[in-house]
């Protein structure tokens, strides 16, 4: 089975004596493309700096800083070198055990509010994913019950603390243009070892061309192409530190046909080369086909 056919782009595992996935961050230049998760999603920086982008701003977290990702929204995130961070995520399902209508609820949570008020509360927040964090890491006899006490100590600050109003709902058209998003990101994620035409694509959710690519480029901020080798991008940098394959096979994998223009796209995204990304990683031998 090849590395593209067992491509997940959503993370859904939990941990074992929990319904949440909860871990500790240390991959350094790590960035992921545009994606989505059927959950909340929490992002607390430790070291570094973070960035999240959503479709209509990008968020900087510095040192302490975290940020909350709704139910199916959009985002990206990069860090910088060495970067440390937590990465907590709440399925649906578990969601819809304890609040039942957590499908609209809204949570807002702005780790630059000057409101002191609110500040007070991000740092009580702060406190238990750092408490995770430490329960987590030191592991001490029956820890998963504290850890599952925090869960829910978290949740009910979602609740009675950041939870705002829903926006203002959705017109016909705005539904059906996210729609529209959700389904061409889902179809890259899943066909971006192979070679995907815009006419493709275009057919793929009824529209002309030339529409097709003015509609991405107003919705994501970048051209339909730029999103594909950024997806195409993370998975071989995935490759690069996880696996001991040669590159020319990584790249096959990964859906990249044309050595230059990768080793352009990879040194604008990562200042580095393959190889000397991959000495990051000095357990992985690998006998490289291109330099």
């Amino acid at each position: 089975m090849s590395l593209s056919e067992t491509r997940k782009y959503e993370m859904s595992a939990t941990m074992e004596g929990s319904d949440v996935f909860f871990m500790r961050i240390t991959e350094s230049k790590c960035y992921i493309p545009f994606h989505w998760h059927n959950g909340i999603e929490i992002i607390c920086n430790i070291s570094g700096k973070t960035w999240v982008s959503l479709k209509d701003r990008t968020i900087e977290l510095n040192e302490g800083e975290f940020f909350l990702i709704n139910i199916g929204t959009l985002h990206a995130t990069k860090s910088t070198p060495g970067s440390i961070g937590i990465l907590l995520e709440l399925p649906i399902e578990f969601l819809k055990k304890y609040i039942p209508d957590v499908e609209s609820c809204y949570y807002d949570i702005n780790p630059h509010t000057p409101d002191l008020k609110i500040q007070t509360k991000l740092d009580i927040f702060h406190k238990i994913l750092t408490d995770m964090d430490i329960i987590t890491s030191i592991k001490p006899e029956d820890y998963m019950l504290r850890f599952n006490s925090l869960v829910f100590e978290l949740l009910f600050q979602l609740q009675h603390n950041f939870r705002i109003p829903t926006p203002d709902r959705k017109t016909g058209s705005q539904q059906k243009n996210e729609q529209r998003l959700s389904s061409l990101i889902e179809y890259v994620y899943s066909h971006y070892h192979e070679q995907i035409s815009i006419q493709e694509v275009a057919d793929y959710v009824h529209l002309q061309p030339q529409y097709f690519c003015r509609f991405f480029k107003e919705n994501m901020g970048m051209s339909f192409l730029t999103f594909v080798n950024d997806v195409r991008l993370y998975y071989v940098y995935h490759d690069l530190m996880t696996t001991n394959l040669p590159i020319g096979q990584i790249l096959t994998e990964n859906g990249f046909t044309n050595y230059a223009t990768f080793r352009k796209l990879f040194d604008a995204k990562f200042h580095c080369t393959p190889k000397d990304l991959r000495k990051t990683h000095p357990d992985i031998k690998v006998d490289f086909l291109m330099t």
